[in-house]
């Protein structure tokens, strides 16, 4: 079997150069938003795991301490808390599978050739008012 070749021309240099510093110059901008993002999203994580595993009150006590995975453990072992799951799971199965369902649906529908009717025709005037519909 024929090794395969690649139609597009081979990049020079200084094209290879350019390309680089403008992806370089990408990063520079973009590292700003990356950096507050990361701090915000992965940092606050972090510590709202780390809250989870001390017996911090909610009356911002200075004193906290460690006790593991026992809040984990205490929330399985509640009946609300069991009740909320199954339901969290079930609106999930439910609500996914309808929507992709509707969403595939639609898809179809939108992608077959309609027949010009009086249907088609009403959903595509316009709805701002009778008035300006009729004034053409």
């Amino acid at each position: 079997m024929a090794a395969s070749t690649s139609l597009a021309p081979r990049r020079t240099r200084p094209e290879r150069s350019l390309a680089r510093n403008e992806a370089l110059t990408a990063y520079l901008f973009i590292s700003p938003y990356l950096i507050i993002a990361g701090i915000f999203t992965v940092g606050l994580l972090a510590y709202a795991f780390y809250i989870s595993l001390t017996d911090l009150k909610a009356t911002f006590a200075r004193t906290s301490h460690f006790i593991g995975l026992a809040n984990y453990l205490r929330a399985l072992r509640d009946g609300d808390f069991q009740l909320s799951l199954i339901n969290v799971f079930w609106y999930w199965v439910v609500v996914t599978t309808l929507q992709t369902t509707g969403a595939i649906l639609l898809a179809v529908l939108l992608n077959t050739r309609l027949r010009a009717s009086a249907s088609t025709a009403r959903c595509s005037t316009p709805r701002a008012s009778p008035r300006q519909s009729l004034s053409r």
